[in-house]
């Protein structure tokens, strides 16, 4: 038997849903209970998201997904589900991390399986540069935890070459059950990577405390990138 649904209207959708803004934002307005607060970003449709936020009501969730479709999926499991403790938030990852995420306020970001752009000329558009590793190490407690997960080796070796040069994160030793099972996946990528019979890669990482270097705005990033890919081109072609 089916279970039955009920009709979910725009204002509870909206009060799960973070408004946009520019000032930093504050946990103790986003959600009803003062609590840890842990962040995936890219969070899809929410497959970890409402898991977690369930399994775990001491704790506070926040998802951070650009796709409006996917969001409001995950929007409205969470209303059907009565999670109180998980807010979602449409923006770029990145901008958000860099303007509105409070200082050494986050015990643990979660990114699962990121777009890892295989084209060589892609490459730059990689989530994980240096900066977005200070930016996710300035945001977290001392202590706190970056969960990272992909079915690409090649990046994930290099997702661990930037955390370990950055200073700013200790490697930890995860249990393999901590990132996912057959029979529990983490996220819906990894159900279907599973099926297909991939390795998953994953780390866990913590904040030893060092703080961040300055990091530029991320269009001030991109100005720079395409300025130093002009430079070594035109370093090959007179060479």
């Amino acid at each position: 038997m089916r279970r039955p649904r009920f009709p979910i209207g725009e204002k509870d959708i909206d009060d799960l849903v973070v408004r946009e803004g520019e000032r930093l934002l504050r946990w103790e307005e986003l959600f009803s209970s003062p609590a840890p607060v842990e962040i995936e970003i890219g969070s899809g449709k929410g497959r970890f998201l409402l898991t977690e936020a369930a399994r775990r009501p001491e704790r506070n969730f926040l998802g951070i997904e650009r796709r409006v479709s996917h969001l409001r999926v995950c929007a409205e499991r969470a209303v059907r589900r009565g999670l109180r403790n998980l807010r979602l938030l449409r923006a770029n990852a990145v901008e958000i991390l860099w303007a509105r995420i409070p200082p050494a306020s986050v015990a643990a970001f979660h990114v699962y399986y990121p777009d890892p752009w295989w084209k060589a000329r892609h490459k730059k558009r990689r989530i994980f540069t240096p900066d977005f590793i200070a930016d996710l190490a300035r945001a977290l407690m001392t202590g706190g935890e970056l969960r990272m997960a992909t079915d690409v080796e090649e990046y994930f070796e290099q997702i661990v070459r930037l955390a370990g040069e950055s200073g700013l994160l200790d490697a930890a030793q995860p249990t393999a059950e901590e990132f996912g099972t057959p029979d529990e996946p983490l996220t819906s990528y990894q159900a279907k990577y599973l099926r297909l019979g991939r390795p998953i890669y994953a780390a866990l990482f913590r904040s030893n405390g060092t703080p961040s270097p300055p990091t530029p705005a991320p269009r001030e990033r991109m100005r720079l990138l395409k300025e130093r890919r002009r430079a070594e081109r035109g370093a090959m072609a007179e060479g």
